[in-house]
């Protein structure tokens, strides 16, 4: 009884039409199959749970799978809609699907209405899908959402409302003509790491959800961040790196937790108060704007030198110690 079909890197493969006649199959994994043409109806495969079509860039269409679909991976096909835009609702044959995998689909344009409607769906990959503009609706069991270096120019604030509300990561980076997020990102309650590095024309951030742990804003046109940064006691990583507008830092940032990496390389306006700088383990620094640096150095220094007083109250701890010792044993031996 066939279960599984892997045939990965089969360069040679150009159908596997036989397929569909495989009733109690459960995964078919055929990545790298360069000279595969077609993939079969697999309707009928109630067992079917994984389809790996990653690579595949003669496929342009994918036919029907069947409910029970879980996993589908079709990284760098050449499928311009999604398997399920011509059923009247996704609901109806992906109501189980868990991942969706779609980067590097170059020419796939939109995403199909009625995505809200996959209540299984946690991970949802459209990363380098380069004329992807819009993105309608998508389900509320969405955990990770890819849509970096794609041509999508916002972020529908109708999204905010609740429907995404179990998002955790959501990367936009590299995304050329997003310009401004919306205002409700706050309702992301569940969010904890936020990638909008290469968003070259963004310069509008108006709020953070309050569970932030990663904040990436390398490369964008962002002059200044939204007070409510103060306020994420979760904080970890904040990249700052090529921001060139930036020109200065809320005030209350020294009231962070101390951060795992701090990144203000290249921040050439960056102008701060030494209370405006958070603490944190490690700080990237370089080409920044001249009060910032120097504060930054002042900082350091006075570190090495408290670290350096430290070390000589602990060496004379331990002379006088020693001192002590000795003391009493020499009066032992007299």
């Amino acid at each position: 009884m066939l279960k599984r079909v892997i045939l990965s890197h089969s360069e040679q493969l150009e159908n596997v039409d036989e397929l569909q006649f495989s009733r109690n199959i459960e995964k078919i994994v055929l990545h790298g199959c360069s000279r595969l043409q077609s993939f079969p109806d697999m309707g009928q495969s109630q067992h079917l749970r994984v389809v790996n079509l990653s690579a595949c860039t003669e496929i342009k269409s994918f036919p029907k799978v069947p409910p029970s679909i879980r996993k589908l991976h079709l990284k760098g096909t050449n499928i311009r809609e999604l398997p399920f835009t011509n059923h009247s609702s996704a609901s109806e044959g992906f109501s189980e699907l868990v991942k969706l995998d779609m980067e590097a689909c170059k020419r796939l344009q939109e995403l199909p209405m009625g995505m809200s409607d996959m209540k299984s769906l946690t991970t949802l990959k459209l990363s380098g899908c380069l004329v992807l503009e819009k993105i309608h609706d998508l389900p509320k069991s969405l955990k990770e959402l890819d849509l970096s270096n794609t041509a999508v120019r916002e972020f529908p604030s109708s999204l905010l409302d609740n429907n995404v509300s179990e998002l955790v990561i959501l990367s936009l980076e590299n995304c050329k003509g997003l310009q401004q997020l919306p205002r409700k990102m706050s309702n992301l309650k569940s969010l904890v790491t936020l990638k909008l590095s290469g968003c070259s024309k963004l310069d509008g951030v108006y709020d953070f959800p309050q569970n932030l742990k990663e904040i990436y804003l390398a490369g964008t046109a962002i002059r200044e961040l939204p007070s409510s940064i103060v306020h994420l006691a979760e904080l970890a990583i904040l990249d700052l790196n090529h921001c060139k507008r930036l020109q200065d830092l809320p005030e209350g940032m020294e009231n962070l937790n101390p951060l795992d990496f701090l990144n203000l390389s290249d921040c050439s306006e960056l102008k701060v108060r030494d209370s405006s700088l958070p603490q944190a383990k490690k700080i990237s620094q370089e080409r920044i704007g001249n009060e910032a640096e120097q504060t930054c150095n002042q900082r350091r220094e006075a570190e090495q030198q408290t670290c350096n007083q430290r070390r000589e109250i602990t060496h004379r701890v331990l002379t006088s110690r020693r001192l002590t010792f000795l003391v009493k044993y020499i009066k032992r031996l007299f």
